[in-house]
């Protein structure tokens, strides 16, 4: 078997804006016996999105004639025979998954087999999911607005828990008291203000939907160490379950003093790349989960 051709679709079709909000890409690879495998580019949002478009097109170039089959040396040849993909980054990665998750949905395919069982074979039949990024609504019956009131967070907080889920997932800090997302510095040590609303947000939901349900307190980053620690600190009484993405995970370092002085298992992964990548955390043991996307 062999690629013959490779398309690259911009599904929204709409690079119009920096920060468009839903851009998807699809790769589709063919082959000379009929078969085509999909795999997704996994920058479908935010500043840099479109590059993916680039990097597919030009690793494509490079996988004609090949065998699918051979993912491993695919993969080896899009990281090691290319300048910048010795380099990494999250938007050669996504190209490069994209493509690779083509050439593995081929050989399932081509098997006649489900991936899993290519993978090792199936662990489990069922797997836990929560409610994520209530700090923008949730559900039918709730407005998907900025949440900024800590009555607002304890309403969609009920609302979620209705539905059946036994865990949810919040950002309590990145919104101001005005409903702007992501406007202010989170950097250095912040003025109890601004700690305690987020205090306040995440304690009215865990009165509203009570101890047996599970919360995730998502940060995205956007703090660095000095005020994660403190805003770790000031809600390890409210029974977190995970302290998602306290500082950029560029660092290891500094996740390692986040978990040093907070005593909530940590959480990152989507914007780590590869095992080189997740390597240094592993060792020092700063996070408790592990959270790879594997479009990127």
């Amino acid at each position: 078997m062999k690629i013959t051709s490779i398309d690259i679709i911009d599904v929204a079709n709409d690079f119009s804006s920096a920060t468009s909000k839903w851009r998807p890409t699809v790769v589709r690879v063919n082959t000379d016996e009929g078969i085509s495998g999909f795999g997704e580019v996994g920058l479908a949002y935010g500043v840099g999105a479109s590059g993916g478009i680039g990097v597919a097109k030009d690793l494509s170039a490079l996988l004609i004639g090949m065998n699918p089959m051979d993912t491993e040396a695919i993969w080896e040849k899009m990281l090691r025979k290319t300048f910048w993909g010795q380099g990494g980054g999250g938007i050669f990665s996504a190209a490069m998954s994209g493509l690779d998750i083509a050439m593995w949905d081929i050989k399932g395919k081509a098997l006649n087999v489900p991936l899993y069982v290519l993978l090792g074979g199936k662990s489990r039949d069922s797997i836990r999911a929560y409610a994520s990024q209530l700090q923008f609504g949730w559900g039918g019956g709730t407005d998907k607005a900025m949440l900024v009131s800590p009555e607002q967070y304890a309403d969609v907080a009920r609302v979620a828990v209705s539905e059946g889920y036994d865990a949810i997932k919040v950002d309590v800090l990145a919104m101001d008291e005005h409903g702007n997302w992501n406007q202010r510095d989170l950097k250095g040590l912040l003025p109890d203000n601004i700690l305690r609303l987020g205090y306040d947000r995440l304690k009215a939901m865990r009165d509203a939907i009570g101890p047996d349900v599970d919360i995730i307190v998502e940060m995205h980053s956007f703090t660095s160490a000095a005020p994660a620690i403190q805003f770790g600190r000031m809600i390890e009484e409210l029974g977190v379950l995970y302290y998602e993405e306290p500082v950029m995970p560029l660092n290891p370092k500094m996740m390692k003093q986040v978990a040093d002085h907070v005593n909530i298992p940590l959480a990152s992964g989507e914007r780590i790349y590869w095992r080189w990548g997740y390597r240094p955390f592993l060792e020092d043991g700063s996070l408790s989960v592990i959270q790879p996307d594997i479009c990127t």
